[in-house]
């Protein structure tokens, strides 16, 4: 492990990358960052531009995806098989939206 410098962190608790990290990631003004564990270590990296584009694309594929999943439900016959369906899509449908919201939060 190379030691590349320290910062302060201030009363938001947001810091400021040094100039070593922020060549290294090649990092300009507007840019994001993600942070990740890996085994107990914190992992930096920057959000590429075909990153954001690549998770839209996901997005708009499972929109279409849950749609026609749900035209699928709505022709069940069986009502006990019809609510279960109805309940998984809409936890997919959910946890895809706190996905989204936590992207949207993170590209600013």
């Amino acid at each position: 492990m190379i030691f590349l410098g320290s910062v302060k962190v201030d009363s938001s608790k947001r810091l400021t990358l040094i100039k070593e990290v922020a060549e290294i990631l090649n990092v300009e003004k507007e840019d994001n960052i993600m942070f990740f564990i890996n085994d107990g270590e914190i992992v930096i990296r920057k959000v590429l531009p075909e990153q954001g584009n690549m998770i839209k694309k996901n997005m708009a594929e499972f929109n279409d995806w849950a749609r026609k999943r749900q035209c699928e439900i709505d022709m069940m016959e069986d009502q006990e098989e019809k609510d279960m369906a109805s309940e998984q899509l809409q936890e997919k449908i959910d946890q895809m939206r706190d996905y989204e919201t936590a992207f949207k939060d993170m590209m600013g």
